[in-house]
């Protein structure tokens, strides 16, 4: 097979996503439930394993036309969110990689792709103690792509934590991937 090096893991860490369909849970300010509009962005679709999964909107609904489905916070105010993802038992990780929305509108910073700018990565054993494996305050983007993290080692874990701090818009991602 040939992998395209900057998107695709190494194969002897992991060669599918470990995040994929697991089990997770939210901070109670995260999901973002409103099937019913048309729109597809609830906390299920975050680790769907489904990046390409469109939305189904007119191309005449303004920012909503032409995104992909996804997570989307319900909140445009600072706070925080956690979204714990249980993994199978042991699993190893070195990469982590975000899809952003493809809507290209921030209230507080237009032309942002609700990418928060506070993230962290964390990781645990026993889903009460938390290692912080990966964190930055500077993760908005303005041009879109694939955010891809490259972690400093090889982490084995049971949970995995995606932690959104200081939030002051709302959060949109299309697919977050570990490898």
């Amino acid at each position: 097979a040939v992998y395209n090096t900057d998107y695709v893991p190494a194969e002897e860490v992991a060669p599918k996503n470990i995040l994929a369909n697991r089990p997770f849970v939210t901070s109670e300010n995260a999901a973002h439930t409103d099937m019913n509009s048309g729109y597809n962005w609830c906390a299920e679709n975050l680790i769907n394993g489904n990046r390409y999964d469109m939305v189904t909107s007119s191309a005449n609904d303004g920012m909503h036309y032409g995104q992909f489905a996804g997570f989307h916070s319900n909140v445009a105010m600072p706070s925080s969110i956690d979204y714990t993802i249980t993994l199978e038992e042991g699993s190893k990780l070195n990469q982590v990689v975000i899809y952003p929305s493809t809507s290209k509108y921030s209230f507080d910073n237009p032309g942002e792709f609700f990418v928060p700018a506070n993230y962290a990565f964390k990781i645990s054993d026993d889903g009460e103690t938390w290692t912080t494996i990966y964190e930055t305050t500077n993760g908005t983007i303005t041009e879109y792509a694939p955010i891809v993290i490259d972690l400093d080692e090889v982490y084995t874990a049971n949970y995995f934590r995606f932690s959104m701090m200081n939030l002051t818009d709302y959060v949109k991602i299309t697919e977050l991937e570990a490898y």
